[in-house]
């Protein structure tokens, strides 16, 4: 029930890709399942949003060079533990399959970016990158709807603080106006 809008556009029956062309990102809590497909190569995968748009099509042929260039300065700029881009994603980490995720995600410069779990079963290093990049883009001045059960994150990321409990939303909170005890006894539906 209900209506997503995006500023003045009502994106609630778009299709996928009217969403991504009007400026939402996604990703989701299960990389290997959902986010990725982990047979296919970093560059497919990192490409695999754009392959109906230029430079990565030319003509009705796709433009293999230039989905690995791009997969190349991705792979540079999101600090992928790769030799190249035609690894396998299945072959990585989960939190260089994450990098791969945000890299795809986040290049594409998103106006609102759901983030649902991001962090969930990577190491410290990893979680902090993916927090970094996720503060930059906020940063830059898009939304992030960023949804979590890890307290310290959605302390840390969040400007203001809601809590799902017993399929109920909770008013929105300042983050100055809650701690890690306030939000743990909404998440346990005592307040």
């Amino acid at each position: 029930d209900g209506q997503i809008r995006l500023g003045e556009a009502d994106v609630t029956g778009m299709n996928v890709r009217q969403r991504l062309q009007a400026g939402l990102a996604y990703i989701p809590v299960d990389r290997a399942g959902t986010s990725l497909v982990p047979g296919f190569t970093i560059a497919e995968n990192l490409a695999m949003r754009d392959l109906d748009r230029p430079p990565f099509v030319r003509g009705p042929f796709l433009n293999v060079q230039a989905i690995r260039d791009a997969a190349e300065k991705s792979i540079a700029k999101f600090g992928i533990r790769a030799p190249n881009a035609r690894v396998p994603a299945s072959a990585l980490s989960g939190g260089n399959q994450q990098k791969i995720v945000l890299a795809r995600e986040l290049g594409r410069e998103p106006k609102v970016l759901l983030a649902f779990q991001p962090t969930w079963g990577l190491d410290p290093g990893a979680v902090r990158f993916v927090m970094d990049q996720i503060l930059q883009l906020r940063d830059a001045g898009a939304a992030v709807l960023y949804v979590s059960a890890e307290l310290e994150e959605v302390l840390t990321l969040g400007d203001q603080v809601a809590v799902m409990s017993a399929g109920k939303l909770s008013p929105l909170v300042s983050r100055g106006q809650v701690d890690a005890t306030s939000v743990g006894m909404l998440m346990a539906g005592a307040v």
